[in-house]
């Protein structure tokens, strides 16, 4: 006995279309984790620190970089008398920017049992939450709806 719907008749119908389709995701994909590896920028062994270039009087130094959710804050002195500090709106640096703003995502994926998926997700702080649908072609065609949640952790070098 063998069960039929009309996923599967689509399927049947439209199938070479639909394995191109597949492995054209899968390439897509796999071209664009090659090139998110490689456009990682290498880890500083060292922390960073700041540099200051005095122009005239007395020279200014740079002693503890200091950062919360909307201000980076450089405390200085100088050789000769006075202390300040330098406040840096986080907005102003674009990875902060681009951490704070953007929040959407989209994702999708093929499993081996010739399930395709495809959803959204959102970011609030370090939580991700994610859900879109899935659809699997075959002898036995189904269709229903998934979810997740993913946390970043904080880098430890």
């Amino acid at each position: 006995m063998k069960i039929t719907n009309k996923f599967t008749e689509l399927y049947h119908e439209y199938k070479l279309i639909f394995h191109a389709f597949v492995v054209g995701l899968g390439l897509g994909a796999l071209i664009t984790v090659f090139i998110f590896i490689k456009a990682q920028p290498d880890i500083p062994v060292i922390k960073p620190s700041a540099s200051v270039s005095n122009i005239s009087g007395s020279p200014l130094r740079v002693d503890d970089i200091k950062s919360d959710k909307d201000n980076i804050t450089l405390h200085t002195s100088y050789d000769g008398q006075g202390q300040s500090n330098i406040t840096i709106p986080s907005q102003s640096v674009p990875s902060a920017f681009a951490w704070d703003n953007y929040r959407w995502s989209v994702c999708g994926g093929y499993m081996t049992n010739k399930t395709i998926l495809a959803g959204v997700g959102y970011r609030y702080e370090r939580l991700t939450v994610s859900g879109g649908g899935f659809a699997r072609i075959g002898t036995q065609a189904e269709a229903g709806i998934w979810c997740m949640a993913s946390w970043s952790f904080k880098s430890w070098w």
